[in-house]
């Protein structure tokens, strides 16, 4: 499958679904006290599939993947988030473990994007199938990549 607009990219698909996950998570009740460590787990869970769309429409592998290592570290900050909302018992273990799963995901498959585009050499076709930016520009710097 090609993806020629963010919307179709599998990993932005799961990562809006885990904020929204995250949205209805936090308003329970137990986390109206907190509203501060709601917020940033909200930030977080939203700074995943917005990096995700931002690096794909800038139209260059080198800032897709920069882009890619921020919604990487925003999973990882949302994982922590979810850590201390379950110590403070915000969260049962059982509620903790669906979103929590879900984070890891999203962080796997960033990665495993992130590897497709920095792989060598023999990945040049892949890379051009899966991400077939317009611009004559990326072509040379997934080629440069891929070399």
């Amino acid at each position: 499958m090609q993806e020629r607009k963010f919307e179709d990219l599998k990993s932005r698909q799961k990562a809006r679904e885990t904020a929204k996950a995250i949205y209805l998570l936090t308003q329970d009740n137990r986390f109206r006290r907190d509203f501060a460590l709601a917020d940033q787990m909200r930030r977080a869970a939203i700074s995943i599939p917005a990096n995700i769309a931002e690096g794909f429409e800038r139209n260059s592998v080198k800032e897709f993947i920069q882009f890619l290592y921020i919604a990487k570290a925003s999973s990882g900050e949302l994982r922590s988030h979810l850590y201390l909302a379950s110590d403070l018992g915000y969260l049962p273990e059982k509620t903790f473990e669906n979103p929590y799963d879900q984070c890891d995901h999203l962080y796997k498959n960033a990665e495993q994007t992130h590897s497709v585009l920095e792989g060598p050499k023999r990945r040049r076709e892949e890379i051009s199938r899966r991400f077939p930016f317009s611009s004559s520009r990326l072509a040379f710097s997934v080629s440069r990549l891929a070399a």
